[in-house]
């Protein structure tokens, strides 16, 4: 959550990310991010739910795509598969129309030819029935290359990878699918070095500790970590204040400072409910 001008109206916003005037704070941390992105350097960024992960890597790939990039955004907690996921991956890339179309043409005459927006529902069945066990390595590969080879750089957020993993395993039991992901996300990556898009793994629940208890720690270790931590007091407070200022509501001293003692914690999501409440 945050907003880097606190002129500007701002209004609750529960359970959403936000961006642009309405992003409020983190000003130092998306400082860092985007120095790293901008530097190539592949993220793991890390912090539990409610912190604002989803809306700082929101507003980075806004200000980013201002600066010429492309911003690719994939939900990956309701895959049960590497199918799923690269499905989840094309379909992140529709608002890229030039990367959508290279990748659909790779795909073969069956997926069609139309990507307009009225017809996105049916890509998106289309292209997850092209893709199976045999072939997802494939089609990601192509993807990714279709990235590497666009004029524009690109970033790309795979949101919740560990819970992905954590229902594949669960499904079946068989560590081995993990591990052959992990390697094949990794090789892909390294093996597409600068050119290639930048990969930031957002995440809530742990990474290290699944991959360490698979014996497989090496497969995540091209991400830089980084977390993402609370807001301190002041922070929340100016936020606090602030929404009651937007929402033309007055408040007696020290009420927001009695709020944040409350909460004992500085998490975004907190104070907007608190608030909302």
């Amino acid at each position: 959550m945050g907003i880097t001008n606190l002129d500007e109206q701002m209004q609750s916003s529960i359970g959403r990310w936000i961006t642009g005037e309405r992003f409020f704070d983190r000003e130092t941390d998306l400082k860092i991010l985007k120095q790293h992105i901008q530097d190539g350097n592949h993220v793991l960024l890390t912090g539990q739910r409610r912190k604002g992960k989803t809306s700082i890597v929101q507003e980075l790939g806004r200000q980013l795509q201002g600066d010429g990039w492309i911003f690719l955004f994939c939900d990956v907690e309701g895959a049960d598969s590497p199918e799923d996921v690269i499905t989840e991956i094309a379909y992140s890339a529709h608002e890229a129309k030039s990367l959508f179309r290279r990748f659909i043409d790779r795909m073969g005459r069956r997926i069609g030819s139309s990507i307009e927006e009225v017809e996105l529902y049916k890509f998106r069945f289309k292209i997850r029935a092209e893709i199976d066990a045999g072939n997802w390595k494939r089609h990601g590969k192509n993807l990714l290359r279709a990235c590497a080879k666009h004029r524009k750089r690109t970033l790309f957020v795979m949101d919740e990878l560990p819970i992905f993993l954590k229902r594949m395993l669960d499904h079946d039991g068989n560590a081995r699918r993990v591990d052959e992901f992990l390697s094949w996300l990794r090789g892909e990556f390294q093996q597409l070095g600068q050119d290639g898009p930048v990969l930031i793994v957002s995440r809530s629940i742990g990474l290290e500790p699944p991959v360490r208890r698979l014996e497989i720690p090496d497969r995540i270790n091209y991400l830089c970590p980084y977390r993402l931590g609370p807001w301190d007091q002041d922070t929340c407070i100016r936020c606090f204040e602030h929404l009651a200022n937007s929402s033309e509501i007055s408040i007696q001293g020290g009420v927001a400072e009695a709020v944040y003692e409350a909460l004992g914690i500085g998490i975004p999501h907190h104070i907007q409910s608190f608030f909302a409440t």
